[in-house]
């Protein structure tokens, strides 16, 4: 089988270019909290979101009858959870903006998703 020399060129530069994507994405931001940028998933393929500037971790509750994390920051996102309020979460910093409204990376026993700030109360 012969494989051109080119196309072996241009699938490592590409995978390169993704690394070093990937590494700025992670670098710490003012405060020292990692900006960490949502990488595009077929669920917000439709959807256009970028990284919010980051805030520092803290501690929220849901304020709403019942909140919904998501696998990524979009209504249209795998669900991971349903959570009842009053349960409190455990913010990483990270937030996003997807369709108008602003989401925040969330850890609990279901991992780490994205809720809505819209769910939350401080």
């Amino acid at each position: 089988m012969q494989v051109a020399t080119g196309s072996i060129v241009r699938a490592v530069v590409l995978v390169a270019v993704m690394s070093a994507a990937v590494l700025v994405a992670e670098l710490p931001a003012a405060g020292g909290v990692a900006a960490r940028v949502p990488r595009r998933h077929h669920c917000t393929a439709g959807v256009s979101y970028s990284a919010v500037s980051s805030t520092m971790p803290r501690i929220v509750t849901v304020k709403v009858r019942r909140a919904t994390v998501r696998r990524k920051p979009g209504a249209d996102c795998p669900r991971l959870a349903s959570l009842k309020r009053p349960t409190r979460l455990y913010t990483t910093g990270a937030r996003a903006k997807a369709a108008g409204l602003i989401w925040f990376e969330v850890q609990g026993l279901f991992g780490r998703g994205w809720i809505s700030a819209a769910s939350l109360a401080a």
